[in-house]
């Protein structure tokens, strides 16, 4: 079945607004998607320490953070970066390019709510490591949706 589902309860589902499914149990390998992290280095959420990590960079490299990518070109020697930041376009040419991005789970629209579960502040469900059981016994986490096993299924 291909479409977007919404759990309705903890053995039921609705895939597209249209096709209910029971369940004895559910996967939720919902996949994620790019997020940008920002001004900090580190998944830290400690300032002092993102901000001491961005100076020992600084001192080596060219950050920008905050910014819009416009296009990325290859070169004879490297590649070229056209981005906005600050709301001024920008075009640089370098050797190399390290982009740092995070990911999120798609979890948002599923409604998990409505199946007794709670996400934690990273908006994961609490989860057994080893089982990919959910609180709620009926409902399993699978792949990158947690971060935890991203190459599972």
């Amino acid at each position: 079945m291909i479409g977007h589902a919404k759990i309705l309860s903890s053995n039921e589902l609705e895939v597209d607004d249209h096709t209910k499914v029971l369940a004895q149990r559910i996967v939720i390998a919902a996949g994620s998607q790019l997020e940008v992290p920002g001004d900090r280095f580190t998944p830290v959420s400690d300032p002092v320490i993102n901000d001491q990590v961005g100076k020992v960079l600084a001192s080596e490299l060219t950050l920008t953070s905050n910014t819009a990518v416009e296009s990325v070109v290859r070169t004879g020697n490297g590649v070229k970066i056209t981005y906005k930041e600050k709301g001024m376009l920008i075009s640089s040419e370098l050797d190399y390019l390290l982009t740092a991005t995070g990911r999120r789970s798609n979890l948002d629209s599923l409604n998990l709510q409505a199946a007794g579960i709670t996400l934690d502040e990273r908006r994961i469900p609490q989860f057994n490591l080893a089982t990919g059981k959910t609180k709620n016994s009926t409902l399993f986490i699978a792949g990158d949706v947690s971060n935890t096993h991203p190459l599972l299924h």
